[in-house]
């Protein structure tokens, strides 16, 4: 009588794909919607930074327009986001709106103001989750 031989049968090998395949039901969104909220920062530094500068020239020329004021959109460092500018004399608001891989984000566009007020147009989540 000859002993069995080593090695796995089709059905255990089926039960392991099975396990995986649940695995990574369930670790793959988490991972997006990890991915996504740390392309956030993207939007958040750039809209800070444009905020920065438009305040140094209000304190030069007493206006956010004209001069070295950044105006129009502009892309995100990693190109994440489009940060469209509209300013007056007294007044700005920035808002940056996600693109390519971004678009999905439950956040939507991000709002910055001249007097700090921070925003997002989402469908989900709080102030405290988005910003």
């Amino acid at each position: 009588m000859r002993g069995r031989e080593g090695g796995f049968t089709l059905i255990e090998l089926m039960i392991v794909v099975v396990i995986i395949g649940i695995l990574a039901a369930i670790a793959y969104p988490s991972y997006t919607r990890y991915v996504q909220e740390s392309r956030r920062t993207d939007a958040q530094a750039m809209l800070v930074e444009i905020a920065g500068q438009l305040e140094r020239c209000y304190t030069t020329q007493n206006s956010y327009q004209g001069g070295a004021c950044p105006s129009g959109e502009l892309s995100s460092e990693e190109r994440y986001y489009t940060v469209k500018i509209v300013s007056s004399a007294a007044q700005y608001t920035l808002t940056a709106s996600p693109q390519n891989a971004q678009l999905g984000d439950a956040c939507g566009n991000f709002t910055l103001d001249q007097t700090g007020a921070r925003g997002f147009t989402g469908t989900s989540g709080s102030q405290d989750e988005c910003w």
